[in-house]
């Protein structure tokens, strides 16, 4: 199972050019000064998880990247896409091997083959951080730039279907309504992949 995470941040800022003739005045006896700082904890939740025998990663068995999403002012967005590998994978030692290519025996079983991969999405959750209502804004999902539904098998049998490519962007008639200046939008969908094998 994997999660990804897109984002964007639309971010105002305000700065102050001092120059050398600015004179920056010092504390004054009997008045006080304050300051903050926000801090927050976190825990790290695993956004892989592996099965016994695959597991995904991202680009050429590396990390997978978060993809960008682009949000217009009118509402519109779309994004970057977000690359995937579905590859063979030892839940004893965590090694992580060769892709899981249909048709291609498993490395090192002999006559055991993977016959078909079939994928599965769920719907896109996007949540906005000062809380902007998204509820009524719906993402269109695409898989190797093909619209796809949400919740529904998408059986490949292609060599190459263990490499796949993820974007989104949004459905017509919908969009984000009203875009704040300084939010952080998330998209957030779950990819699933099952390898059926046969001799």
């Amino acid at each position: 199972m994997k999660k990804i995470i897109i984002f964007t941040a639309i971010t105002s800022f305000f700065y102050l050019s001092i120059t050398a003739d600015t004179v920056i005045a010092g504390p004054v006896a009997g008045t006080s000064d304050s300051s903050s700082a926000a801090i927050q904890w976190a825990a790290n939740i695993p956004v892989i998880v592996p099965g016994e025998f695959i597991t995904f990663t991202g680009d050429n068995s590396g990390p997978i990247k978060d993809g960008m999403l682009d949000i217009q002012a009118n509402g519109k967005f779309s994004s970057t896409p977000v690359l995937l590998e579905l590859r063979y994978y030892d839940d004893e030692t965590g090694d992580i091997g060769t892709g899981v290519i249909v048709g291609e025996d498993v490395p090192g079983l002999g006559l055991v083959k993977a016959n078909t991969i079939t994928y599965r999405v769920s719907a896109v959750q996007l949540t906005s951080k000062q809380d902007n209502d998204l509820s009524g804004t719906q993402a269109q999902v695409l898989m190797n730039n093909v619209p796809v539904s949400s919740n529904v098998d998408l059986v490949e049998t292609d060599a190459d279907s263990w490499k796949t490519s993820w974007s989104i962007k949004n459905k017509p008639g919908s969009g984000i309504d009203d875009t704040v200046a300084g939010d952080t939008v998330t998209a957030t969908t779950v990819i699933y992949a099952d390898v059926n094998f046969a001799n």
